[in-house]
């Protein structure tokens, strides 16, 4: 087994790879706190390398990896990403809203779409909820009935 060690950046980090969080790890469970600090974190660091943490990941496939560690960090990168991403385009800037969207959403060799950060939970509610690019999101007793 060969371990390595890599510096990247967010946006190295998201746009040149994929990530799935194996089924095997522990559900998102950051509350408010904890991505309350996270936030402040990264705007008291906005003008530094700020150093989000480390994650440990192993490879499936070239870029693609699975998620040991770091995951409550991606997820919530990717879910503020979104966040920002669904303002943006309520303002109707869209060009950089879509700019934004390529962090969350790519494209393989063939074309085929899929999202940077992905779950092998059985109800994938972040790729059904959150990641989506749509203009309207499902509504939340559809996803209710879609879980049963």
């Amino acid at each position: 087994m060969e371990i390595d060690s890599q510096k990247f950046d967010v946006e190295s980090l998201l746009k040149n790879n994929k990530f799935q969080i194996p089924r095997f790890q522990r559900l998102y469970s950051w509350e408010s706190e904890q991505v309350s600090q996270f936030w402040k974190d990264l705007i008291d660091n906005i003008s530094t390398n700020y150093f989000i943490g480390s994650m440990v990941t192993y490879s499936t496939e070239k870029f693609s990896y699975a998620l040991v560690d770091g995951q409550q960090r991606l997820t919530t990168i990717t879910i503020l990403l979104c966040a920002i991403r669904d303002h943006l385009k309520k303002l109707g800037i869209h060009n950089l809203a879509t700019a934004l969207h390529g962090y969350i959403s790519s494209t393989d060799k063939n074309d085929q779409s899929f999202y940077v950060l992905s779950t092998g939970s059985s109800y994938p509610f972040l790729q059904d909820s959150i990641f989506i690019w749509t203009n309207q999101r499902l509504p939340l007793n559809h996803l209710q009935r879609k879980k049963l």
